[in-house]
Parts: C-alpha cells; sequence; structure tokens
C-alpha cells in the first residue's frame, strides 16, 4: 500500500513538474530534459523520505568486520553486585571485549549514546538512564542487520524499545547480566518545606525492597544536619510492594534553612545509590514573599503560582480554601499536614510583599479584607459583581459567549511586555466582568466577543497612594498556559508584565535573590535558578563544595529569569551569585544535588511476550533484508547532481 501510495505522489510531482516548464516558463531548447531533472529530484527526495530498505553488500556501514554492532548497557544500575560478589558491569564488560575481539563494534548507552573507540576502558562514568532504544535507531541507520545488546534489561525506555524492534527489522540479542540484586530503596520520602520553631515535622516515608527474605530487617532514619532524630525498624515489604510510614521529627534547634536526610539500611545492600534521600526545611521562616490565596475551585492558582515565583524570585505560598476557616496548601512542597486554619494564612498573607487573591465575592473573610487593604502590592480576580467593592470599582454581571483578546493594545505600563505577542488563536476568556464606570487606573487589555464584537477590558491596574493594584475582570487564562508555544508564551508575558509593573523600582525586602528552583537537584540534571529581577542581565554564579569552588562563571539570565549552570556530580554546594559590574551578591545559600537514582526499581524488560528465559541469551526482532536508503552515499550525490544539472540547464538557457 505505501509502494502504491509514494508512486502515485511520484507521478503528481513528475506532472507538476512538467507543468511549471510547459505552461509556466518560457519556452525553451532542453526544456523536456530540464523537467525531467527536476521530477527526478522531487522523486528522490520523496524516497529518502520513504526509507525504504536496499539490498546491502557485504557488511554494513559502520559495522566491524562480523557486520555486527554490541550494545553495552552503561547506566548505574549497572553497578548493582551480584550473589558472585561481581558487580554487573564488569560481567558485561567482559563480555563486551569478548565481542570486540571477535570484530563488533562496540556502543556504550545509557543517557546519551557513545562509540567506543580503540578499546574498551577499564572503568567509565555510569549515567542514571538505560534507553536502548535511540541506540537501536543509530545502530540500524548505520546498516547493521545484527545487533548483541548487554544490559541488566532495566531499561528507562521500554515501550519505545518494542516499538523499534517491530519497525526497525533488526535480529536482536539480548545478552543478560546480573540476577534480582539485594536492595532497599526509598521511592517516597517528604518533608515540609517551611515549619514553626518549636514545631515538629512530620516525614512521609515509602519503602521497597527486593532479593530480601523472611527475617530480614529495614532501619529508616531521620537525621538533621548529621544528627539523628528518628530511627524505626520494619520488615521488608513484600515483593513489588511498598511500605508506608509516617515520622514524627521532634522539633530542631536550629533556625534557616536545614538539611535533613533519610535513610534507609539493609543488611548486604548491593546498591546503595537509591538508599538515601535529603530535604531542606525552612525553620523559624520569616513571613513575607509572596502569598496566594483562593477562595474558589479553579485551575488558575497551579498555573499562576510558578510563574509569579519565576519572575519575582520570591518565595511563595498557596492556599486553596476549603470551608471556613479552613485551607489546604497549594502543593505539596508547602507542607505534608492535609489541612491549615485560617489563623496560619492570616499571618502569611498580612505581612506578604505581593499577595494575590483569587475567586472574590462577597464572602470574603474579614481578615483577608483588611490583609488586601492594607497590601502595597496585589492582585485581585474577581468571582461575581459582589466583589467589586473590596477594590473600589464598579462592574456588572458577567457576560455570557466567548472573549478573545485584542491585537490592538491601549496605552499601559504593561505595552513594553505585551507587544509582540500574537493575541489572536489564543483560547477565549469566560465569566467577564464589565466595568459599570470609568476605572480609576489604565486598561492594559481588552477583549473581543467572539474575537470581533464589542471590547471590554480583561483587567485594570490600579495605584493609590503608592500601592498597586491589578484587578482581574476575566477567567480562563490557565487555558493559555495549558498550551506549548505561543498561548503559554502569551501567559508568561502578561503575568510577568504584571508582576513587573508593581514592583518596579521597589526593593525585594524579604526576598531570597537568586535561588536555585529545586533545592534538592535530581542526579544528573542542570541546575536551574530563579532570577527573576535580573533578567536580561549577566550574573556571577561560585558554587563551592567544601570550600573548594567547583563553578565560577558568568551566565546571562533569560527574558523569564531563568538560568542554567550544567550538571554537577551528587553532594552538598554552597553558592554565591554577584552582580557581573559592582560585585554585589544577590544571592547565596546552598542546595543539594541528590545521589538517589530509581533505576534498580525498575521491570526487568521482556523482550517477547512467551520469553521463558530467565539470564540467557533472547533473540527478538525481524529481519528485514538490505539497507535503509539513507544510509547510502549514491541517492545523495545523484540529488546533488540532479539539482546542479537543472540550474546549470536553466541559466544558460536564459531562466532564472
Amino acid at each position: 500500500m505505501s509502494a502504491v501510495f509514494f508512486g502515485g505522489l511520484a507521478l503528481c510531482a513528475g506532472v507538476f513538474a512538467f507543468w511549471i516548464y510547459e505552461r509556466r516558463e518560457i519556452p525553451v531548447a532542453g526544456r523536456r530534459l530540464l523537467a525531467s531533472a527536476r521530477a527526478a529530484s522531487l522523486a528522490l527526495i520523496m524516497m529518502l523520505l520513504w526509507n525504504p530498505h536496499l539490498p546491502a553488500f557485504g557488511s554494513g556501514v559502520g559495522a566491524g568486520a562480523s557486520g555486527r554492532w554490541t550494545l553495552l548497557d552503561g547506566s548505574l544500575s549497572m553497578s548493582a553486585v551480584d550473589r558472585g560478589g561481581v558487580t554487573s558491569w564488569s560481567e558485561a564488560l567482559s563480555r563486551a571485549r569478548d565481542r570486540e575481539s571477535a570484530g563488533d563494534r562496540i556502543m556504550v548507552f545509557s543517557s546519551g549514546l557513545e562509540v567506543v573507540m580503540g578499546g574498551l576502558p577499564d572503568s567509565m562514568v555510569l549515567e542514571p538512564a538505560s534507553r536502548l532504544a535511540p541506540a537501536l535507531e543509530r545502530v540500524r541507520e548505520s546498516g547493521s542487520r545484527e545487533v548483541v545488546v548487554i544490559s541488566d534489561l532495566r531499561l528507562s525506555d521500554p515501550e519505545a524499545v518494542g516499538r523499534a524492534l517491530t519497525r526497525l527489522g533488526m535480529s536482536v540479542r539480548f545478552d543478560v547480566v546480573g540476577d534480582t540484586p539485594r536492595n532497599v530503596a526509598l521511592p517516597v520520602a517528604d518533608l515540609s518545606a517551611s515549619v514553626g520553631s518549636g514545631d515538629s515535622l512530620f516525614a512521609d516515608v515509602a519503602v521497597r525492597s527486593m532479593g530480601t527474605s523472611i527475617g530480614d530487617s529495614i532501619l529508616v532514619e531521620v537525621r538533621e544536619e548529621g544528627d539523628l532524630r528518628v530511627s524505626r525498624t520494619i520488615g521488608p515489604p513484600p515483593a513489588g510492594r511498598l511500605t508506608r510510614l509516617q515520622l514524627s521529627v521532634p522539633p530542631s534547634s536550629r533556625s534557616g534553612l536545614v538539611r535533613y536526610e533519610i535513610r534507609a539500611t539493609l543488611a548486604g545492600d548491593v546498591f546503595p545509590d537509591d538508599d538515601a534521600r535529603v530535604r531542606f526545611v525552612e525553620v523559624d521562616k520569616e513571613a513575607g514573599g509572596l502569598v496566594l490565596v483562593s477562595l474558589r475551585p479553579d485551575w488558575e492558582p497551579r498555573f499562576l503560582m510558578p510563574v509569579l515565583e519565576q519572575v519575582t524570585g520570591l518565595p511563595g505560598r498557596g492556599f486553596l480554601r476549603l470551608s471556613e476557616g479552613r485551607f489546604v496548601p497549594l502543593s505539596v512542597a508547602d507542607g505534608v499536614s492535609a489541612v491549615v486554619e485560617d489563623d496560619d494564612v492570616q499571618s502569611w498573607a498580612e505581612t506578604a510583599e505581593v499577595l494575590v487573591v483569587h475567586g472574590v465575592a462577597g464572602d470574603l473573610p474579614t481578615w483577608l479584607s483588611d490583609a488586601l487593604a492594607g497590601s502595597t502590592r496585589s492582585i485581585v480576580f474577581l468571582a461575581g459583581p459582589a466583589g467589586a467593592p473590596f477594590v473600589g470599582l464598579g462592574v456588572g454581571a458577567a457576560l455570557p459567549g466567548e472573549w478573545y483578546p485584542s491585537a490592538d493594545l491601549p496605552p499601559s505600563a504593561l505595552a513594553s511586555n505585551l507587544v509582540g505577542v500574537p493575541w489572536t488563536g489564543l483560547p477565549p476568556l469566560t465569566g467577564v466582568l464589565p466595568l459599570g464606570r470609568a476605572a480609576p487606573g489604565t486598561v492594559p487589555l481588552e477583549l473581543q466577543l467572539q474575537g470581533s464584537g464589542p471590547t471590554t477590558a480583561a483587567m485594570v491596574l490600579q495605584e493609590m497612594g503608592g500601592r498597586r493594584q491589578a484587578v482581574v475582570l476575566a477567567s480562563g487564562f490557565w487555558r493559555w498556559a495549558f498550551r506549548d508555544g505561543a498561548p503559554r508564551e502569551a501567559y508568561r508575558r502578561l503575568w510577568s508584565g504584571v508582576v513587573g509593573w508593581m514592583l518596579a523600582n521597589e526593593p525585594l525586602g524579604s526576598g531570597p535573590g537568586v535561588t536555585p528552583i529545586e533545592r534538592v537537584v535530581r542526579r544528573g540534571e542542570d541546575v536551574e535558578w530563579r532570577a527573576g529581577p535580573w533578567a536580561g542581565q549577566s550574573l556571577r554564579f561560585v558554587v563551592s563544595s567544601e570550600g573548594t569552588a567547583v563553578t565560577d562563571t558568568v551566565l546571562a539570565v533569560g527574558p523569564a529569569g531563568d538560568v542554567r549552570s550544567g550538571v554537577l556530580p551528587p553532594g552538598t554546594y554552597d553558592y554565591r551569585v554577584e552582580s557581573s559590574d559592582s560585585a554585589n551578591v544577590v544571592g547565596e545559600g546552598r542546595f543539594e544535588v541528590e545521589a538517589y537514582t530509581a533505576e534498580l526499581l525498575a521491570p526487568v524488560y521482556q523482550p517477547t511476550a512467551d520469553s521463558g528465559s530467565t539470564g540467557g541469551n533472547e533473540t527478538v526482532g525481524r529481519d528485514i533484508p538490505g539497507r535503509p536508503l539513507r544510509t547510502h552515499a549514491l541517492p545523495y550525490v545523484l540529488l546533488i547532481g540532479l539539482l546542479s544539472g537543472e540550474w546549470i540547464g536553466r541559466r544558460r538557457r536564459g531562466l532564472r
């Protein structure tokens, strides 16, 4: 069927090429020959896109003398020790050397791909991922039809591997190393992000083990800055199951950012990289920063908080109201406690540098109304006309229909942020509240009914006696952030402009300056920084470990206030960030690159549904003869010749 479809497309391309030369070009001698060259070029390009397999002669391009590739798993799970006391990596390395001696080419796969040249080294840096599918793709593109995979088959992409085996048409033999290791892991370890002085912490922990037997015991410990605070001994969970624990940690005598380590210990554990988790907790944290209080169920807070935190660089806390006097934290990081009382939310709201109140209607609590009236920087989302008096506006009942942003931007303080955004085509907003009278402020964005009808304000910016407030008159902005590309960029540009206007020329008193987005960075990932107030500037980052600088570089802050400073090995690091011109310190503290990896917890991949192999060799896949067209050099040479020939012929006959 695909060949028939390709033939039809090639015929259409040929007819089009001849039609151009017969009907649209000046009639010159040899035009049919030029049309034939163009038709052949188009057909060859479509052939390269189709990429059929052609008969191959000799060993595949890039393959060894045997015509085979050997793919060697270079992931961290290969460092586990088997029952014979040998690591899976050592056993796999020995087998790979035998394959290399037999003439195979060797490729190491893990997070990336590395072709081994000049012999396998005794040791390599193992990475926390095992992606086999890209390696199979690369080998098949080289023209090889036979592959040997040496791995423990704890793969990160088992679904992609299954699809590749069906589609690529290779003979793949799995040479399995290792056995079921004796191991304990902590796939879940959560602590409150902050706690008051004298308050206890609650640790939510999940333990998983393998290779254990009846009578084994697992010791779970929580340490604060190295000091033991809690310990509990449990039996091993059933195979493939988790044991959940909630540990009460005594109040800390420290203040500020405190490091906690949660560790599980099993006698004879052969894989230490998943035994411990690290968390940082703010003890007796000062109030302030960015606070969001949502009074209505809606998706907006989930999308808005990360944007505002990134742009302002302020620490953020969000609270969603359940019922009168009871709130739930917006994210797990805000605390393990499921519910907080309004007294706690009130203390944060009253001292917030930026206060966001979502879903304001006639039922606004008195304490929140007072906090809003005393806030110098606030964003208010109205949920109905009854909420308008709290912000000094008069609005009518919600307008029906779908309202789209207008591309005609009125003059405002946000114009420089909003210009250039493709406003047409964004998802519509709903629940629009029309202004009943002239607003005491400016309108930065207008909405049109169905994109072409009457207009109304999307929000109002008010400045009164040193107070700056943005009043939002529509709902559904989160739909922009839900979509990639232009809608998400429009969402970011809008709210970065709003908070930029509110914080213009104002020092961020309690703000931490430049901070890591995550205090605990996953192993093998870049360290990402939050530097919203310094967007577009250059900052000097000095990262040190045990007093020795490991990174000292100047990086440019992106327009969204984001910075990446590369991958670091596991460990605890101190950082200092300075402005590149005046050397003022704009951020300092510490963070952790966690050693934890869940790779050993991945199930062992089964090459075939009916495989009975328990550690031997398994051949799967279907053998499609030949090599893909794109691996041959001749099509590219022929295509260049046809294009060049047509170009020269046109010039010699006076055509452009």
